[in-house]
């Protein structure tokens, strides 16, 4: 009690205000990190190609990288501290749910889409509302028209769209 008396109820206050506001950030930060390594676990599950944002770079020129190594990163999980950026889904077991649950990936630049049941409704909402979206690759998507994609060029103009087998990490695409 002591201690206490050192300070005033004001200084207390802020400081535990404070202490409050880092905890809440630091409760929020792990809480979208561990949802985006479930969803990560998910695509992967199913084959789904996913880059983070430290590994990004290395391979767009084909070259090995090791992820970072840290006691915060073993205890925390490196989806704590990494944002995806590319993901590559291909196959009939990807639908519109997972191309919803993509929208959590605040930092996709590039995506990758060959061969699934994703519905062109869907997919053109997706690419709508996903701003931070750079490039699309698209290969063997049914219910994609060129008239549809024309209309996406008009209104996201700064999207590069293939519609080939150019992988989204091949340097082609930049």
């Amino acid at each position: 009690m002591t201690i206490l008396r050192r300070f005033s109820l004001k200084t207390v206050f802020v400081a535990v205000t404070v202490a409050a506001m880092c905890f809440a950030w630091f409760a929020t930060t792990l809480r979208k990190g561990q949802l985006q390594q479930q969803i990560v676990s998910e695509l992967q599950t199913r084959h789904g190609i996913v880059i983070y944002d430290w590994e990004y770079e290395a391979v767009l020129k084909q070259e090995n990288v090791e992820g970072p190594d840290s006691f915060l990163r073993r205890m925390l999980g490196d989806d704590f501290f990494d944002e995806v950026v590319a993901v590559t889904l291909f196959g009939v077991e990807f639908t519109d749910n997972d191309l919803g649950r993509l929208a959590q990936f605040e930092k996709l630049r590039r995506l990758q889409i060959e061969n699934t049941l994703i519905t062109k409704a869907a997919l053109m909402k997706y690419l709508l509302d996903n701003r931070s979206l750079e490039a699309i690759g698209l290969r063997h998507q049914r219910e994609l028209t060129q008239e549809d994609l024309e209309q996406l060029r008009i209104a996201r103009p700064n999207l590069t769209i293939k519609q080939s087998s150019t992988k989204l990490w091949d340097s082609r695409l930049e």
